[in-house]
């Protein structure tokens, strides 16, 4: 089956799409051509049979879109231009979206770990006082 496939015909196709291209799956009932989001960096694919430029463009902009759904989630505006920063930073070695993240992630856990020992200390410190007066008198 696989001599039967024009790769020249897909690798194009997935060029025109804006994707990169990386290979064909096999598979015992179908066939899947995988190529990466250039800007996600997601391996993405489609059926040998469903590839055409436009499908091509179609699915990275869905991944695109699901990840600015997921991302969003984070509880931060996220737009195609900041995935190309990604994209961008990524290249250069820098990894700013995780370290922002993670940054915002422990300084909130720090808070509320802080908050967490006031309130304790804030309850017991008076039944300690109060234990201490009884033992001690």
């Amino acid at each position: 089956m696989t001599s039967r496939i024009d790769h020249a015909y897909l690798r194009s196709a997935v060029a025109e799409g804006g994707g990169e291209w990386v290979g064909i799956q096999e598979g015992t009932r179908e066939h899947l051509v995988l190529f990466n989001d250039p800007v996600g960096r997601s391996t993405l694919s489609l059926r040998v049979s469903d590839v055409t430029p436009e499908a091509v463009g179609a699915r990275i902009q869905q991944q695109r879109d699901l990840e600015i759904r997921y991302l969003s989630q984070l509880k931060r505006r996220v737009t195609s231009d900041d995935l190309v920063a990604q994209a961008k930073a990524r290249e250069q070695g820098h990894a700013f979206w995780v370290r922002q993240y993670t940054f915002e992630r422990r300084a909130k856990n720090i808070f509320f770990g802080v908050m967490a020992l006031l309130l304790l200390l804030a309850v017991a410190i008076p039944w300690i006082l109060i234990l201490y007066e009884k033992v001690g008198h």
